[in-house]
């Protein structure tokens, strides 16, 4: 995906979290933000396929951009205010999952942790497959061979999520000293509560 095809078509932003070079399993294993919700829905639907009236329990919606005219998350901030909106709403949260892709759909040079490429959703969609049992290893290599998906290293989002993610840490880190008593007894201080 060079740069000018990466800005026409709709593409997702995955990080690597995991390479693996064992033997056979030549595989990454990459993280994706989705928005997610576990509440049923408050009206009946008609289903259009089967004609079935149903309710729908939550969803998952795959996070492609920033919100505004941006096509990147170039900027911590960008990630920070997507969470935050996200959040706002009763009944949403953002969810981090995974999904595995084969080494050889990343350029070497950038194949590293925390790295983000931008993949196009038939990619995302035969990984999904794979990772949910629908096809084997077999298939899913032959596939992503065969198609030779395109992935587009990006720099700019690469960095803006390494600073965030540095950014949530120290939240963490001062939250966790300004509120001792939030967290967590040791379990020497449980024994002693329950004397």
């Amino acid at each position: 995906m060079n740069g000018s095809q990466g800005k026409k078509s709709v593409s997702i932003p995955i990080m690597i979290d995991d390479v693996k070079k064992d033997g056979h399993f030549q595989m990454s294993r990459c993280t994706y933000f989705s928005i997610a919700s576990n509440l049923p829905s408050t009206e009946i639907t008609q289903d259009p396929v089967l004609n079935i009236p149903s309710f729908m329990i939550g969803f998952t919606s795959l996070i492609c951009y920033p919100s505004g005219h941006s096509k990147l998350f170039d900027k911590p901030e960008e990630i920070s205010k997507l969470f935050e909106a996200v959040e706002k709403v009763e009944g949403l949260f953002v969810d981090i999952n995974d999904i595995w892709l084969p080494n050889f759909v990343f350029d070497e040079a950038n194949r590293e942790r925390g790295s983000v490429f931008r993949i196009l959703p038939e990619l995302f969609k035969l990984a999904y497959d794979y990772q949910n049992g629908v096809i084997t290893d077999d298939e899913f290599i032959k596939t992503c061979k065969e198609k030779n998906f395109p992935t587009e290293y990006s720099p700019e989002e690469t960095e803006a999520f390494q600073k965030w993610g540095l950014e949530q840490i120290e939240h963490a880190s001062k939250y966790y000293k300004d509120n001792p008593s939030k967290w967590l007894k040791t379990l020497d201080k449980l024994k002693e509560e329950m004397k």
